[in-house]
C-alpha cells in the first residue's frame, strides 16, 4: 500500500479540466437564452462584453460537443436547426 501512495503522489496531474470550443459556443448560448427570460439587463451587460474568458479550472481544445455530453440534436445544428456558435473571437481561452 505505502508503494501505490508514494506512485500516485508522485505522478504528474493534470491541473485543468479539458473543454472543447463546441461545449463553450453552447454554454454561452444557453446562458444568454436563460438571462432572455429571466434577466434581460444582465443579458444587456453580457452582450456588450468583448470577449468572455473561461475559469482557469478550464483549458479550451478545438472540437464540437461530444456526442456523449448528452446536448439535443438541434442545439448544435441539427437538420433545419440554426448551429450553435459565437460571433468571431468572443471567446477567449
Amino acid at each position: 500500500m505505502d508503494e501505490f501512495i508514494e506512485w500516485y503522489c508522485s505522478e504528474p496531474r493534470l491541473s485543468f479540466i479539458l473543454v472543447t470550443r463546441g461545449r463553450l459556443a453552447y454554454e454561452l448560448t444557453h446562458l444568454k437564452r436563460k438571462l432572455r427570460q429571466r434577466d434581460p439587463r444582465r443579458l444587456k451587460l453580457a452582450s456588450e462584453r468583448k470577449s468572455v474568458k473561461i475559469n482557469s479550472t478550464f483549458k479550451a481544445v478545438d472540437g464540437p460537443i461530444a456526442p456523449w455530453e448528452g446536448v439535443p440534436p438541434a442545439a448544435v445544428g441539427g437538420r433545419g436547426q440554426r448551429r450553435v456558435s459565437p460571433a468571431p473571437g468572443r471567446l477567449k481561452y
